[in-house]
């Protein structure tokens, strides 16, 4: 190994030391955050189970339409990394359809406006990354969908996670 391997595999191990070491600290439950744990009911513990189900479901039924169109139809529309994340997309989504519309998405003592403020702060990155590659022209190339376009799925789910929510609320209302 070089000189300059040396150093690059030197900075790596102490990044990675660093990042597990951060890691490991903001996990470490503080002693005034002890009894403020994140309760979910029985009832919303079976509902997630039931959703994590719906979820799997849908990504089998994902992959093995997109494989049933590979190999039979001879059809390619994206890159492989791209349609994995998007397969991963769709039950993800169908797990927060689920556990929204079920009252098993929060827990009890968490804060909604918080948790989707959060949610929310990591879409617009998101978002902000797809705009990015959208300008540099990377998300198609030679007519498939290349894995640039990974940002923009997200901010999609994230989104339908809002649209999810606000829909409930609404329902909420109205029954009121």
């Amino acid at each position: 190994m070089n000189h300059t391997g040396k150093i690059v595999f030197i900075v790596f191990i102490i990044a990675y030391m660093i990042f597990w070491g951060t890691i490991i600290y903001i996990g470490i439950p503080k002693e005034q955050h002890a009894n403020k744990k994140t309760k979910h009911d029985e009832r919303q513990r079976i509902e997630q189970g039931r959703a994590c189900k719906y979820a799997y479901i849908t990504l089998i039924c994902y992959l093995l339409c997109d494989i049933f169109l590979e190999k039979i139809f001879d059809v390619v529309w994206c890159d492989h990394t791209f349609g994995v994340f998007l397969g991963i997309a769709f039950s993800l989504s169908v797990f927060l359809a689920y556990c929204v519309f079920q009252d098993a998405y929060f827990s009890i003592n968490d804060s909604k406006v918080g948790t989707m403020i959060s949610v929310n702060i990591i879409g617009l990155a998101q978002l902000f990354m797809g705009i990015d590659h959208i300008v540099d022209g990377d998300i198609v190339q030679n007519g498939l969908i290349t894995d640039n376009a990974i940002n923009l799925l997200f901010f999609a789910v994230i989104l339908l996670l809002d649209i999810f929510v606000f829909i409930r609320k609404r329902l909420d209302k109205q029954s009121a």
